[in-house]
C-alpha cells in the first residue's frame, strides 16, 4: 500500500512540476508576443497571408492584397459553386468576372 501511495505522490509531483514549467513557458510566450507593436503585427500578418497565397496552387494567381470577396469567389470557383467569365475588351486587358450560383432551379414542362 505504501508503494502505491509513493508512486502516486511521485506522479502528482511530476504533474505539478510540468504545470509549473508550462505556466513559465506560457508567460515567456505572452511576453514575447506583447513586445510586438501594431505595425509589426500587421507586417507579420501580411507576410503570412502572402506566403499562404503563393504556396497554394488554388490561390497563387491572386494578388497579394487580395480581398475577402476575391478569396471567397476563387474558392467558390474551385468547389464548382461559381464560374469565371472573361470579357474581351478589345485593346484593354481581359476582365475576369466570377458568377456565383446561389440556387439553381430547373423546371421542365
Amino acid at each position: 500500500m505504501d508503494e502505491v501511495q509513493c508512486i502516486f505522490k511521485d506522479i502528482e509531483s511530476k504533474n505539478t512540476n510540468e504545470q509549473e514549467n508550462n505556466s513559465i513557458k506560457e508567460e515567456k510566450v505572452l511576453v514575447k508576443y506583447t513586445e510586438l507593436d501594431h505595425n509589426e503585427l500587421v507586417k507579420l500578418t501580411k507576410e503570412a497571408i502572402h506566403n499562404i497565397i503563393e504556396s497554394d496552387p488554388l490561390l497563387s494567381g491572386l494578388p497579394t492584397d487580395v480581398t475577402i470577396e476575391e478569396l471567397k469567389a476563387q474558392i467558390a470557383v474551385a468547389q464548382g459553386q461559381a464560374i469565371t467569365l472573361y470579357l474581351n475588351r478589345g485593346e484593354l486587358p481581359k476582365l475576369g468576372i466570377v458568377v456565383i450560383f446561389f440556387s439553381i432551379n430547373i423546371q421542365t414542362f
